[in-house]
């Protein structure tokens, strides 16, 4: 594509953000390690899934509550007759948001 020069990465020692509505969320981000000690920080860390659900505004507490069975429970299974879409994998995993 001749876009080599243009291309900006981010620093990963830093948590991912997106921006909705105008404002940047913070995503949750573990230290990168792996097994046990990897799964720990992700959810308890400073930048942990348990800050982001609790503190963070970027899901409306539906959402977060969803999110939360969801990964105590299990999600509904994607669909077996095509690929789903980004949407249509957030919209089934967290409801309309």
């Amino acid at each position: 594509l001749g876009i080599d020069d243009q291309l900006v990465f981010a620093d990963e020692a830093l948590p991912p953000w997106v921006n909705h509505n105008g404002k940047l969320h913070p995503l949750p981000k573990g230290l990168g390690g792996k097994g046990p000690q990897g799964q720990l920080e992700l959810v308890f860390g400073r930048n942990g899934v348990l800050k982001f659900g609790f503190i963070g505004d970027l899901l409306s507490w539906p959402g977060k509550i969803r999110a939360a069975i969801g990964a105590l429970l299990g999600h509904e299974p994607p669909p077996t007759d095509k690929e789903e879409t980004i949407r249509e994998w957030v919209t089934r995993i967290l409801g309309e948001e």
